[in-house]
């Protein structure tokens, strides 16, 4: 029993004379009050940032935008719960821990767009959807970083990794706030390396482009777009859709079409004269 003058470790919050029985606290409400002192640790959300790359899980915006020559730099990203900590949250479910509820397995990071959409419609996103979603853009996160091995003369690489697990891309409306156009979506199922990213951006909103290279020789990019906040969507070029006849995407046709994709891959066009 916690003694006159003890504290919680960690907190700083002073521990009952007679025990936190002898206020009529049960069991259950203890936790929660141990769970809403701590809150989400440095540890918590520097894990969270880091992991997700600075981008929003879901549309894969970058959450810190560039200073302008009158203000700072802007935070537009949301650590976002995926069960809900209050009972009438989004998908709030009272068997959940109230001492995980703060912890990084239940936390995503969204830009306030998506976190709006997500938690006004927890049925479409539950919580076992978000938890797919945020490992899903770990694993593009990773991939997007890691170093890759230099191509030679022949465009060969010294050494290859191993190829990657299956990639799963959704591709059509990702999601929409006007009622003519809704979302619509088809998962497509590959097994390729992602090569290189690139974001644009015009008066619309941004694109993102990621460039992967399949086991056959062949490439695809994905894009996703966002137009003027309004809806998004997604396609994936170089592979045949609904029937419709959709050239292979050769090297020589994305180095035409992508260039900077294909800059960035290492891919560009190479002229020798009079090297020899």
């Amino acid at each position: 029993m916690p003694l006159r003058g003890q504290t919680l470790i960690g907190v700083g919050l002073p521990a009952p004379v007679h025990g936190w029985a002898g206020l009529g606290c049960e069991r259950s409400t203890i936790h929660r009050f141990w769970a809403n002192a701590m809150g989400r640790t440095d540890r918590t959300r520097k894990l969270l940032w880091g992991r997700s790359g600075n981008r929003c899980a879901r549309c894969k915006r970058e959450l810190v935008t560039e200073p302008t020559e009158f203000d700072h730099e802007a935070v537009v990203g949301d650590e976002c719960h995926i069960v809900a900590k209050k009972p009438r949250g989004p998908r709030y479910d009272p068997g959940f821990s109230p001492e995980l509820v703060d912890g990084y397995d239940n936390l995503i990071l969204l830009c306030k767009a998506c976190h709006k959409l997500v938690d006004d419609q927890p049925r479409r996103y539950s919580a076992d959807y978000l938890r797919a979603l945020k490992q899903q853009h770990i694993e593009y996160v990773r991939a997007s970083t890691e170093p890759r091995p230099r191509e030679g003369p022949a465009g060969e690489t010294s050494q290859r990794p191993a190829w990657p697990d299956i990639v799963e891309k959704e591709v059509g409306v990702l999601w929409s706030h006007r009622a003519d156009i809704p979302e619509e979506t088809v998962l497509y199922r590959f097994r390729g390396r992602l090569l290189a990213t690139v974001r644009s951006e015009n008066v619309n909103g941004p694109t993102w482009y990621e460039l992967y290279h399949l086991r056959n020789g062949r490439y695809v990019v994905y894009t996703a777009s966002v137009h003027r906040m309004d809806y998004s969507d997604a396609h994936l070029h170089g592979v045949n859709a609904s029937g419709e006849v959709d050239p292979p995407l050769t090297l020589e046709r994305l180095r035409r079409e992508f260039p900077a994709l294909a800059t960035k891959a290492g891919l560009r066009e190479v002229i020798d004269f009079g090297a020899e």
